[in-house]
């Protein structure tokens, strides 16, 4: 699994002090889920900003994106999206967290 483009932020946070649990404890998830969360970290690169922080990846954003890889069997995308919206959550509340921190 990959960290994207929030790898950067987090060494910069660590190399300042700070505990960055996310590199000190790195998940090593089971193999089959390593390209749903890199297909997530894709659609993350790509969320809007809210002014105060990242927003949500919007859901036609998610619906495009299983377009794009022609995944059109519906329960097979409602799994992608319950999936991908759980881990946007989890997301933006670690990146309200971390933007407390530094404040």
């Amino acid at each position: 699994m990959r960290y994207g483009p929030n790898l950067a932020v987090l060494e910069r946070a660590k190399k300042r002090g700070k505990t960055v649990k996310a590199l000190d404890e790195r998940p090593n998830p089971p193999h089959y889920l390593n390209v749903v969360l890199d297909m997530f970290l894709d659609l993350s690169a790509a969320r809007p900003s809210g002014g105060m922080g990242p927003s949500s990846v919007l859901l036609t954003e998610m619906s495009k994106f299983l377009d794009e890889y022609d995944i059109i069997d519906k329960e097979e995308r409602r799994w992608y999206l319950r999936l991908w919206m759980t881990l946007d959550r989890v997301f933006l509340r670690l990146a309200s967290e971390l933007s407390k921190t530094e404040s």
